[in-house]
């Protein structure tokens, strides 16, 4: 995983012809056989059958009905497109709160398999899907670009013998590299405020690597994971909702991630609230109190001697799946 500018703003087939065939002489049969005497009998052409006579009296044969093709009803588009929409169903009966991931799949379906009945029928219930209403502060919207021009940069803070806490860390030509250990970690060495944005530029060199951001939120740690699960998963790991939001807190979706692309992560951390955009879209989100934010002992960084490990401070972790 190479990250390259984290920062972070508080607040056919042919075949040979065939051989030659000699011509043979016509037979013919002497007097008495059943051919009539002294006439040949003719050969038949090979592969056909002689005509059988009727019999006296009997009625001629009937000429057979011309067959017909069937016409091809068989719409695999449609069919798929009815089993998206089945599961979109599914979906949200299962998962009544996560009406922003229900959406998604309607408006996947609707771009994907346009023309067909299904595609039609989720037209229709987007325009009747109401998605919960939330005040600004707990539904924020990223910073304009040239905010970013005076937000901290936290790269050039970054000592990767005294800061990585486990992996083997470089920073080459400007850029932050991991090897491929398992759970290759660092801690950024700065205290993080109450409210903040933080922004991540990175590219994935490997097929199944995933980032991790372990982060803070008033000595609360919480974990912001993308790529994982086959890079299929982007979630917020280890918290408990207070309340319904427009964003899922946890997504899964193929290819969340593209290996040897520059991708930009941008996470905003709210009193009330947790939002991550990638590319500029969001993707996953949270209405979180305090209490509902947690993080498993085996994230929680811990420094090789190191005391920006301390609650308050960024790590990053890049995981190798194997």
């Amino acid at each position: 995983m190479t990250v390259k500018a984290p920062g972070l703003v508080p607040g056919t087939a042919a075949f040979p012809p065939a051989a030659p065939v000699a011509p043979q002489p016509e037979a013919a049969y002497p007097s008495g056989s059943s051919a009539s005497a002294g006439t040949p009998r003719q050969r038949q052409a090979p592969g056909r059958t002689a005509p059988i006579p009727a019999r006296a009296g009997s009625a001629p044969a009937e000429a057979a009905a011309p067959q017909t093709e069937e016409s091809d009803t068989y719409d695999v588009r449609g069919m798929v497109a009815d089993l998206l929409l089945k599961q979109a169903d599914e979906y949200r009966r299962s998962n009544p709160n996560d009406v922003f991931s229900y959406r998604e799949k309607l408006e996947s379906l609707r771009r994907t398999h346009d023309g067909t009945q299904a595609a039609a029928e989720a037209a229709r219930l987007l325009g009747e899907l109401r998605l919960p209403e939330l005040p600004p502060e707990r539904n924020p919207s990223l910073l304009p670009p040239e905010a970013w021009a005076s937000a901290e940069p936290l790269l050039r803070l970054v000592d990767p013998d005294r800061d990585a806490l486990q992996g083997r860390w470089t920073v080459e030509r400007g850029r932050l590299r991991s090897d491929r250990s398992t759970w290759a970690k660092l801690a950024l060495p700065y205290l993080l405020p109450e409210e903040y944005d933080v922004r991540v530029v990175f590219e994935r060199g490997e097929n199944h690597d995933c980032l991790l951001a372990i982060l803070w939120r008033r000595g609360r740690p919480f974990l912001f994971s993308i790529g994982g699960a086959g890079n299929r998963g982007c979630s917020f790991e280890d918290v408990r909702e207070s309340g319904p939001d427009v964003l899922p807190t946890k997504i899964v979706r193929t290819g969340v991630l593209s290996s040897h692309k520059v991708h930009e992560v941008i996470v905003l951390v709210r009193s009330k609230c947790l939002r991550a955009f990638l590319d500029g879209a969001p993707i996953v989100g949270c209405q979180v109190d305090d209490e509902g934010l947690s993080l498993r002992s085996e994230f929680v960084p811990h420094a090789r001697g190191s005391s920006h490990s301390r609650p308050g401070t960024a790590s990053t972790s890049s995981f190798p799946a194997t």
